[in-house]
C-alpha cells in the first residue's frame, strides 16, 4: 500500500511537472501614428491703433492664395486648414503711421509656431515659416 501511494504521488508530480508552460503571446510593436496631412492654422492680429492692414497667405481646399484685408478693430484672427508643409505668412502694419504696437502671431494645432511685433511708423510686423 505504500509502494502504491508512493507511486501515485510520484505519478501526479511527473504529470504536473512535464506540462508545457504556455507562452502569452507578446503584443506586437505599435505602428507609428500615420503624419498629419492637414494642419489646423489661425492667424492672430492685435493693435493697439484698432486700424491695420493684413496680408496673409492662406489655403481654400488645399489651395494657396492670398488675403489682403483691412480691419477696424483691436484683434482679428484667420483661420483655416493647410496641407502638411505648407509655408504659411503674415504680415500687417498699421493703417495710419504710429508708434503703436502691432503684433501678428501663427498658430498651428493650437500651439504658437511664430510671433512677430512692431511698432517703429509705417513698419509690418512679419511672421511667416514652413511646416
Amino acid at each position: 500500500m505504500k509502494n502504491l501511494i508512493t507511486v501515485l504521488a510520484v505519478t501526479t508530480v511527473l504529470f504536473l511537472t512535464s506540462c508545457d508552460k504556455q507562452d502569452l503571446p507578446t503584443p506586437s510593436s505599435t505602428q507609428p501614428a500615420a503624419p498629419v496631412s492637414t494642419i489646423g492654422v489661425t492667424y492672430k492680429i492685435s493693435s493697439v491703433s484698432g486700424h491695420f492692414d493684413v496680408t496673409a497667405l492662406t489655403y481654400e481646399n488645399g489651395v494657396q492664395k492670398e488675403v489682403v484685408s483691412t480691419f477696424d478693430r483691436t484683434n482679428a484672427t484667420l483661420t483655416f486648414d493647410a496641407p502638411a508643409g505648407s509655408m504659411l505668412s503674415i504680415k500687417a502694419k498699421n493703417c495710419i503711421p504710429a508708434a503703436d504696437e502691432i503684433t501678428v502671431e501663427i498658430w498651428v494645432n493650437g500651439v504658437v509656431f511664430k510671433t512677430n511685433s512692431a511698432d517703429a511708423p509705417g513698419s509690418y510686423a512679419i511672421a511667416e515659416g514652413q511646416y
